[in-house]
């Protein structure tokens, strides 16, 4: 791959040097697998990091950038932006799929990450601009004609280092030894990082990340755009074991549309694109022909209103589908709605059914749950959310509704994001004709669990855990 690129764009550089290892390492020793950083793999990246260093000073370079392979700068204005602060070491902040990201804002007087009151502001971009950090790490840039660059260096570490035998920490003692301010910048977005894996995973659960981030990279951009110089493997899209996979979207949001798309490209989904229907088109009159009225009484749960035409229109989109699936001649479908629900159908009586295993390699449970909070409930000409007090409006009461945990999609945005929309939340009232919209964003029901407002603005399809920045 990088012969068929370097052939490609080879000369539009001032020099190219490229030095393949003449055999490839398979395996270090006492490894446990692949992705296992043991002492020895440790001291081979050092090796290749003070040579590619070592190399620039001695071609008379001003600047060198490192970057790891799995990162992906996306603003091809990033070498610019980082000169322009005219700082010795700078990192431009990576966006990942969890609280990961390449800097940290404290170390231990032993070399170990200590949490601070700052990682998460900046992570999130809550606070923006640049910070000195005591390190980072994977994509930076040196100025080496900074005062004390030439003290810098990955191996041998320093004499007096006493810290973990690791690249990233054997070069963030070394500036502060030398006396090298280190900065991250988050002002911009400039690519991703993949989070790394465990040390017993191997290089499949390395590529099912990878997927993860492209996807975060369709919903944050900039998307990731592929070489045109290399050759890529073809995809082969699959109904991954339905007879069906439909996306449900509405043909005023082209833009949501284009991203699903994309996205089940990535996973390689093959989907049927159904054109919801838009609320805003719909009048009381219309909604009451098609013998769609309200339950006595009803408020929505979580804030106390009335429905809204909005989700009229995604209630009897999903209807029409649900009509088609109960036909004989259906069996199995899925659903995917342009917001990143996904639900599972099927016509035929079962007390359980397995998940078929899909590109992502997700890890889940089928689960009954107690309360779907947005499942709505359809018996003859009567539309409800599912609640204990409507009950006995549905009868017989035979329907088997399951779940998967952890969830194999999640909101992209929440209420109060900055891109955060709804077609069902921005809406005006099923009987209101004015054509007046009410948004209903303080509804708890599209806003950020507290637990994930530490993680950004995403809701991230790895689940993150408390320690996720390591």
């Amino acid at each position: 791959m990088l012969q068929e690129w370097l052939a490609a764009v080879g000369d539009d550089y001032a020099a190219v040097v490229w030095r393949p290892e003449g055999e490839p390492r398979w395996f270090y020793p006492d490894e446990e697998g692949p992705k296992h950083w043991t002492k020895e793999r440790h001291q081979f990246l050092m090796e290749l990091k003070q040579e590619a260093l070592t190399f620039a000073r001695d071609w008379g370079a001003d600047y060198i950038l490192f970057a790891d392979t799995d990162n992906i700068l996306t603003n091809n204005q990033t070498l610019r932006l980082l000169m322009g602060q005219g700082l010795p070491v700078v990192a431009p902040m990576l966006d990942s799929q969890t609280y990961y990201s390449n800097f940290w804002c404290g170390i231990t007087p032993q070399g170990y990450y200590r949490r601070t009151a700052e990682y998460f502001p900046t992570k999130n971009r809550q606070r923006r601009g640049c910070f000195r950090v005591p390190m980072v790490h994977s994509t930076f840039l040196v100025s080496l004609r900074a005062e004390g660059a030439d003290q810098l260096a990955f191996y041998p570490p320093h004499p007096n280092y006493t810290w973990p035998f690791d690249d990233i920490i054997v070069f963030a003692y070394a500036c502060q030894a030398a006396g090298v301010a280190v900065h991250v910048c988050n002002e911009h977005r400039y690519g991703y990082i993949n989070v790394p894996v465990k040390s017993h995973q191997g290089l499949e659960d390395e590529r099912v990340n990878f997927i993860h981030l492209i996807l975060e990279a369709l919903v944050d951009g900039p998307p990731m755009q592929a070489s045109a110089h290399v050759t890529r493997p073809s995809k082969r899209p699959s109904k991954i074991g339905f007879d069906e996979v439909f996306v449900i979207s509405l043909a005023r949001r082209p833009d949501r549309r284009e991203r699903m798309l994309a996205s089940l490209w990535e996973m390689e989904i093959s989907g049927r694109v159904v054109d919801a229907v838009d609320g805003r088109m719909l009048n009381s009159s219309a909604i009451r022909s098609l013998g769609v009225d309200l339950l006595p009484g009803y408020q929505d749960p979580y804030s106390g209103r009335t429905l809204t035409k909005g989700e009229v229109g995604c209630f009897l989109s999903h209807y029409s589908i649900w009509e088609e699936v109960r036909a004989p001649a259906s069996s199995t479908h899925g659903l995917r709605g342009e917001r990143g629900q996904f639900v599972l159908f099927t016509a035929l009586s079962w007390d359980y059914r397995h998940l078929p295993p899909s590109p992502a390699n997700f890890q889940s449970q089928v689960i009954c749950p107690s309360w779907p909070p947005k499942v709505l409930g359809l018996q003859a000409s009567v539309l409800s959310p599912y609640s204990e007090q409507y009950k006995a409006h549905f009868w017989p009461r035979d329907l088997v509704a399951f779940s998967a945990r952890p969830l194999l999609a999640a909101p992209t945005h929440y209420a109060g994001d900055a891109e955060w929309l709804s077609d069902t939340e921005t809406s005006s009232p099923w009987d209101d004709d004015s054509g007046r919209l009410i948004s209903w964003s303080g509804s708890q029901k599209a806003l950020r669990s507290p637990r994930l407002d530490m993680a950004g603005s995403s809701g991230h399809s790895l689940q993150p855990q408390p320690r996720d920045e390591l």
